[in-house]
C-alpha cells in the first residue's frame, strides 16, 4: 500500500482522498467487502426470512385463539366462549415465573440449583388406567403437540396419576359439580388416572411454572384449574371464556411427556351460562373442551365434534373423533424416570 503525495484539498474534505491500495495486497485480502448489490440482496433476503417467520408465528397463535361459539339467548344476544389454548412455554427448565429449586451446603451455599424435580420412578410400570373404547376409531381429531416423527402424538404418562387442584375463588355456585363430573368424563374417556387433589390458593396466569417446589414440594406442579377474569387474565377479553394447555419435557430417557397443565374458565361468562335452561350442560361442554386441550388435543374443522372451535346447540359431550384422539392420548409410553 502506498500514500499519494498530492496534498490534500484545503478544508476537511475525505480524510481518504488520495489514498492508493496495491491491487496485488487488496486481492491478497482474507476478507472482502461484498459488494452493495449483494448487502442488498442479502438484506432482502434476511428481511424475507424475518417476515415469513413473524407470519408463521402469527399463525400459529392464531390456530390457538380460534373462538369456540355456543349459540343461545344470553340476556342481549348470542352467548360466546372460546376455547383457547395457553400461549405458555413448553420448556419449564425455563420456567414461566422462574421457580426453582436449591440445594444449600452447611455453609449457607448453594450446591444445586434446577428448574425441574429431582426425577422420580414411577409406583407402576403398567398404565393406571384403561380407556372406556381402547379400539376406538374414526371421526377427526388432531393434537397439540407431536414427537419428532410429527405424527406421534406427546402425552401423559399414563402409569402416573395427574393431580389437579382447584382454585375455587370467584367459581359460579353449583359448578364444583359440573367441574367433577367432567374430569371424570375425560378420565374414563381416556383411561388417565386425573384426580381431583383438593384445593389452592394459586391463582392462575399464563406462562405458570411447571414445577414450584415452595407450593407443591419437590415434584411437578399439579394441574391448575381456576376461575378467572379479563382484570386478571388480559387474554379473557371479549368472548374469551376459557383457556387450557399443558407443558411437556424431554425426560432423560423416554419421548417428550407433559408433567403439567392449567385449565381457566372465565367465571363471568360461566356465571351468564348458569342461568340459561341448559346452563349446567354447556358449562360441562366447555370444561370438557378445555380438558381435551389439557390432555392433548387440538382444533378440528367438523362440526360434529365437539373440539370443533364453534359448539352446536344439538351436540355435547364428547364425540367419536374426540373420543379416538383421548383413547390415543391415554396410551402413551408410561416412563421410568420422570
Amino acid at each position: 500500500m502506498s500514500v499519494s503525495d498530492d496534498p490534500p484539498g484545503d478544508g476537511p474534505g475525505d480524510p481518504f482522498d488520495g489514498l492508493e491500495l496495491d491491487d496485488d495486497w487488496a486481492q491478497g485480502a482474507s476478507y472482502r467487502e461484498p459488494s452493495a448489490r449483494t448487502r442488498s440482496r442479502r438484506a432482502d433476503l434476511s428481511r424475507r426470512d424475518a417476515e415469513e417467520s413473524e407470519a408463521k408465528a402469527r399463525a400459529r397463535k392464531a390456530a390457538r385463539r380460534r373462538r369456540f361459539r355456543r349459540r343461545g339467548a344470553v340476556v342481549m344476544g348470542l352467548v360466546a366462549f372460546i376455547a383457547a389454548v395457553a400461549i405458555a412455554d413448553r420448556n419449564p427448565t425455563s420456567g414461566g415465573d422462574g421457580s426453582s429449586w436449591s440445594s444449600f451446603g452447611d455453609d449457607g451455599s448453594i450446591v444445586a440449583v434446577s428448574t425441574r424435580p429431582p426425577a422420580k420412578t414411577a409406583e407402576s410400570s403398567k398404565p393406571l388406567g384403561e380407556p372406556a373404547h381402547p379400539d376406538a376409531d374414526g371421526g377427526r381429531y388432531g393434537f397439540l403437540e407431536t414427537q419428532a416423527d410429527g405424527e406421534t402424538p406427546v402425552t401423559y404418562d399414563p402409569c402416573r396419576p395427574i393431580t389437579i387442584v382447584v382454585n375455587q375463588r370467584d367459581m359460579p355456585d353449583g359448578l364444583e359439580d359440573v367441574f367433577a363430573d367432567a374430569v371424570a368424563t375425560a378420565a374414563e374417556i381416556s383411561g388417565l388416572d386425573l384426580t381431583i387433589e383438593g384445593e389452592t390458593d394459586e391463582r392462575p396466569k399464563l406462562g405458570r411454572s411447571a414445577y414450584q417446589p415452595d407450593r407443591y414440594g419437590q415434584r411437578w406442579a399439579p394441574v391448575l384449574m381456576a376461575w378467572s377474569d379479563e382484570d386478571e387474565i388480559p387474554e379473557l377479553a371479549d368472548t374469551v371464556a376459557g383457556i387450557g394447555d399443558s407443558v411437556s419435557v424431554e425426560p432423560e430417557t423416554g419421548p417428550r411427556t407433559y408433567v403439567s397443565g392449567i385449565v381457566i374458565i372465565d367465571a363471568g361468562d360461566a356465571r351468564e351460562i348458569e342461568r340459561m335452561p341448559d346452563g349446567d350442560r354447556i358449562a360441562r361442554d366447555i370444561v370438557l373442551h378445555e380438558l381435551g386441550h389439557l390432555i392433548g388435543l387440538a382444533h378440528v374443522d367438523d362440526p360434529s365434534e365437539l373440539m370443533y372451535p364453534e359448539g352446536q346447540d344439538d351436540l355435547h359431550n364428547y364425540q367419536q373423533g374426540d373420543q379416538t384422539g383421548l383413547t390415543q392420548l391415554g396410551q402413551g409410553p408410561c416412563i421410568a424416570q420422570l
